[in-house]
């Protein structure tokens, strides 16, 4: 592994750091992947003397170099935002969906390419189709996008859909149980009544986010005449008083 470049908070000679890694790069023969991080180097010294085009061209070499080496890739991604290069977004971002060698990465590469369609170029359409690659590619990264653009289209089996996998997949307790005390309200809304309470039962399993469950079930309880369920949301919350008193 090549040394990393010395600090030089005098700014003193960039130049001869360059040339030494320079050097390191021709003494390194056929390693690929030496000659990929030494350019990667290079690129950082001139970043971090803001000479962001010296920085921008030796991360290309550096990637062009060995593709598999994902650093450079990252950091023109982060430069070209900072700078706000639209032309040159698009290209990375679909580069970044392409190379990122677990599903979750490519997913949110293509969550990064959909908010570049709508936002930069203002077609809603093709967002939607970079959005629905993302959610194939990994639906628990892409859910909550997903289900923000089905809310703002109406989509409510779509918007039920994706808060069902974010429910599932929170991990924090109180987080989980909130999510999946919103789920129920959804599909009561939808005349699921019974997936609804059992989403209900569910999340009380959880035993956080007690009250906020409870008052759920109470009121789609006496909405839909559901006395079992008021029976068991009266006596939760009768239980949570007697805790608190």
């Amino acid at each position: 592994m090549p040394s990393l470049a010395p600090p030089d908070p005098a700014g003193s000679n960039v130049a001869k750091i360059v040339a030494q890694l320079e050097a390191e790069i021709g003494a390194s023969g056929d390693d690929v992947r030496r000659k990929a991080i030494l350019r990667w180097e290079i690129a950082r010294v001139h970043e971090s003397r803001g000479k962001l085009g010296n920085a921008v061209r030796a991360h290309l070499d550096a990637f062009n170099q060995d593709p598999t080496f994902l650093a450079p890739l990252h950091a023109l991604v982060r430069i070209m935002e900072r700078i706000r290069s639209s032309k040159n977004l698009e290209r990375l971002y679909r580069e970044q969906a392409r190379r990122m060698p677990d599903a979750p990465g490519r997913a949110a590469a293509m969550l990064d390419l959909a908010a570049y369609r709508e936002d930069r170029e203002k077609d809603a359409e093709k967002a939607r189709e970079r959005l629905a690659d993302a959610f194939e590619t990994d639906a628990r990264v892409s859910a909550l996008a997903v289900e923000r653009v089905a809310r703002r289209d109406g989509d409510d089996v779509r918007a039920m859909e994706t808060l069902a996998i974010r429910a599932d997949a929170v991990a924090h307790p109180v987080l989980r149980a909130l999510l999946m005390a919103e789920l129920a309200e959804a599909r009561a809304g939808s005349g699921a009544l019974d997936a609804a309470f059992l989403d209900l039962d569910r999340a009380l399993t959880m035993a956080a986010a007690r009250h906020r469950v409870l008052e759920t079930m109470e009121k789609l309880a006496r909405a839909h005449g559901r006395d079992g369920a008021l029976a068991r949301a009266l006596e939760g919350q009768g239980e949570l008083a007697a805790e608190a008193a």
